[in-house]
C-alpha cells in the first residue's frame, strides 16, 4: 500500500496521457457545440464528456496520499492559484482597457472574480475556483485517505449516490435541469467525487491481465455508443443540450473510471511529446477559447466545420502555448 501511495514521486506517463486526453476532450466540448438531433458534431461533443472528470480524478490521483498535505501547503496552493488569476485578469483587464482607452477598476474586479464564478472572459477560470475549494478542505480528506481508508471510501460512495439523486433531480424538475441553478465552481457533488475517485483508483492499484486490458477497451467503446445515445434520449427531458449536466450519470462516472484505469495499465515509453504535451495542459485551457473566438471571427469558414474548428484550434493552441512556455517569465506564471 505504501507503494501505491508514494507513486507520485516518480513521473506517471499513464497520467501525463490522461491530461492530454481530457485537456483535447476540453476543446472539444467548446468547438463541437451541444445542440439537439443526431449529428456527427453531437456525437464527438458528447464523447467528450469525460474531460472534466478526468482533470478532477488526475487532481485526486496526484495529491491523496501524499504526507506533506497540511493547511499551510493547501494555503500555499490556493494562494498560488489566487495570484495566476490576479495576474492574468489585469493583463485582459490592461489590454481591454487600451482597446476601449478607459481604465476603470470595476471592469478590473468583474474580470478578477468573475473568473472564479464562471462569469466574464475568464470564465473557463471556474475548475480553479472549484479547486481553491477542493483545496481548501484537502488536509481533512488527506488524513482520512491515509489513516480512515474504509471511511474514506464510505464517503465517496454517498457522494455517488448523491450524485444519483441530483442527476434524477435534472430529470425530475420540468423545463430546466436542478444543477442550472448553480454555477459549475459550486456543482462540488460532481468535482468532489471524482477527485476522491482518483485516489480510490490510487488507493486499490488497480493493475490488470493484458486479456481484461483488451476486454476494458472493448468495454469503454461500448460505454461510448451507450452514452452518446442515453444523452441524446434525455436532452429534451433535461431541457439542455449540455455535457455538464451529465456528470452525474452512472454511465459518465463508469466510463470516465474506466478510462482512467485503461491509461494506468497502458504501457508506454516516456517521450519528450508526452512530456512537453502534458505540461501545456493550463495554458492550453486558458488560451483555447480565444483562439475559438479569433478564428470564428478571423476565419468565419472554419467555424462552419466543427471539426475543421476543432483540428485548427487545437493546433494553433499548441503552438502558441509551446512558445509561450519557453518564455522563463511567463512559464513560471502558469506553474501554480
Amino acid at each position: 500500500m505504501n507503494k501505491v501511495i508514494n507513486q507520485h514521486k516518480q513521473r506517471n506517463i499513464s497520467i501525463d496521457l490522461i491530461k492530454i486526453l481530457a485537456m483535447f476532450a476540453v476543446i472539444g466540448l467548446h468547438t463541437f457545440k451541444a445542440s439537439y438531433g443526431w449529428r456527427t458534431a453531437n456525437i464527438l461533443y458528447e464523447s467528450c464528456v469525460i474531460a472534466i472528470p478526468l482533470f478532477f480524478m488526475v487532481s485526486g490521483y496526484l495529491l491523496l496520499g501524499r504526507t506533506n498535505i497540511d493547511y499551510r501547503y493547501a494555503f500555499r496552493k490556493i494562494g498560488g492559484i489566487v495570484k495566476f488569476i490576479f495576474i492574468i485578469a489585469t493583463v485582459i483587464w490592461l489590454v481591454m482597457s487600451f482597446k476601449l482607452y478607459e481604465i476603470s477598476p470595476i471592469l478590473w474586479g468583474k474580470i478578477f472574480v468573475g473568473s472564479f464564478i464562471q462569469r466574464g472572459v475568464l470564465w473557463m477560470c471556474w475548475y480553479l475556483g472549484s479547486m481553491i475549494i477542493i483545496y481548501a478542505i484537502l488536509p481533512i480528506l488527506n488524513k482520512f485517505f491515509l489513516e480512515k481508508k474504509k471511511t474514506f471510501c464510505v464517503f465517496c460512495f454517498f457522494i455517488f449516490f448523491l450524485e444519483y439523486l441530483i442527476f434524477i433531480g435534472n430529470l425530475e424538475i420540468e423545463g430546466e435541469p436542478l444543477e442550472m441553478k448553480i454555477i459549475q465552481t459550486f456543482r462540488l457533488w460532481n468535482w468532489l467525487f471524482y477527485f476522491m475517485l482518483g485516489g480510490v483508483i490510487k488507493l486499490y492499484n488497480c493493475k490488470l491481465k493484458e486479456a481484461n486490458i483488451k476486454l476494458l477497451l472493448v468495454a469503454i467503446l461500448g460505454l461510448l455508443i451507450i452514452n452518446v445515445y442515453f444523452e441524446e434520449c434525455l436532452k429534451l427531458e433535461i431541457g439542455s443540450p449540455y455535457c455538464e449536466y451529465f456528470y452525474c450519470s452512472f454511465i459518465v462516472m463508469l466510463l470516465s473510471f474506466f478510462v482512467f484505469v485503461f491509461f494506468l495499465n497502458t504501457e508506454i515509453k516516456c517521450s519528450k511529446a508526452i512530456k512537453v504535451l502534458s505540461g501545456l495542459f493550463l495554458p492550453i485551457y486558458i488560451l483555447h477559447p480565444f483562439f475559438i473566438k479569433g478564428i470564428e471571427n478571423i476565419v468565419p469558414f472554419l467555424s462552419t466545420s466543427p471539426f475543421m474548428l476543432f483540428i485548427s484550434v487545437s493546433i494553433l493552441t499548441v503552438i502558441i502555448a509551446y512558445f509561450v512556455m519557453r518564455i522563463p517569465v511567463i512559464n513560471s506564471i502558469f506553474k501554480i
